[in-house]
């Protein structure tokens, strides 16, 4: 099955409506998205959703330590797990085929230093929590989702097995990010010497590569840009009110993973290494059309 990933808006069905041709003449099977409040329910009802990117809070872990008394806009425990709950239900209404869950912790400070006090047991061990209490029963694929910081990141074997088997929800595997993957490694320097890199760390992956259900399809070729000294961004960023905080974060992020184009011919090679059922262009885009022409591109690579 193939997807886009896709934020609707209020000009969505627009939108999709003037790019049905270019949607099918591309094989898309669908969109993965996220249901939320970032436009009428009515829009969600009208596209074709497969898969459901599941809701995220990148720094949570403190806030469930109860070390902080508040997250986002929760302030109890019981908040977080309700909200995932009601995520859960919406996944089942719009009878997708998968859900994707991001399995990761990180402090905001921490993506300048790449310096970190948790680990990834500690990001599985209080994800288990939350997973074992929010889905129950039948429902879509589940699928965790590798990022680069502490948590799922596909670096630790033993770690990430002992999480996925302690997992309950029987119908469950996971998303390969490749540009989540590449922020890994600063060294690659092209996208051929990615896929070389991606080839290289798969087999160590052993039984679990059999239940890697989807694909991120991505890249980020960020050395230049993570050679740099970020000290001076950090102190900007320590002296920044939160509302600039945020926008030095963002573009901070944006720097390391660029969700570009996988441009190599061995993106082939790893996508047979690979037993996914569906995988999904998620793609840096300003539009629709702009995103679909970046797919057309994509597909050349493969």
């Amino acid at each position: 099955m193939k997807l886009i990933s896709y934020m609707p808006n209020e000009n969505s069905i627009s939108e999709f409506s003037q790019c049905t041709e270019k949607f099918g003449d591309l094989n898309l099977d669908g969109i993965e998205t996220i249901i939320g409040d970032y436009c009428p329910i009515e829009v969600y009802e009208t596209l074709p959703i497969k898969g459901v990117h599941l809701i995220y809070f990148p720094t949570w872990l403190e806030f469930w330590q109860e070390k902080v008394v508040n997250c986002y806009s929760f302030t109890k425990k019981q908040e977080m797990i309700d909200c995932f709950k009601k995520q859960f239900e919406l996944a089942k209404k719009f009878e997708v085929e998968y859900m994707v869950f991001h399995v990761s912790h990180v402090k905001s400070q921490d993506i300048f230093t790449m310096e970190f006090e948790y680990s990834d047991e500690n990001v599985f061990d209080a994800t288990l929590e939350i997973i074992n209490e929010v889905f129950i029963g039948d429902g879509p694929t589940l699928l965790f989702e590798n990022l680069p910081w502490p948590g799922l990141n596909f670096r630790n074997y033993e770690a990430t097995k002992n999480f996925f088997e302690a997992v309950n929800y029987k119908n469950k595997g996971f998303t390969f990010d490749f540009s989540h993957f590449m922020c890994l490694n600063k060294d690659i320097s092209n996208f051929d010497e990615a896929a070389d890199f991606i080839l290289q760390e798969i087999p160590k992956l052993k039984d679990l590569k059999n239940h890697i259900y989807g694909i991120h399809l991505n890249a980020s070729i960020s050395k230049d840009y993570l050679s740099q000294d970020f000290t001076p961004l950090l102190e900007k960023w320590e002296s920044s009110e939160r509302k600039d905080q945020y926008y030095i974060e963002s573009n901070h992020i944006k720097n390391i993973d660029t969700h570009s184009i996988f441009a190599s011919k061995k993106l082939r090679d790893v996508l047979k290494e690979i037993p996914y059922k569906y995988i999904t262009f998620e793609l840096e885009h300003k539009s629709l059309k702009d995103l679909l022409d970046k797919v057309k591109i994509q597909s050349e690579y493969f």
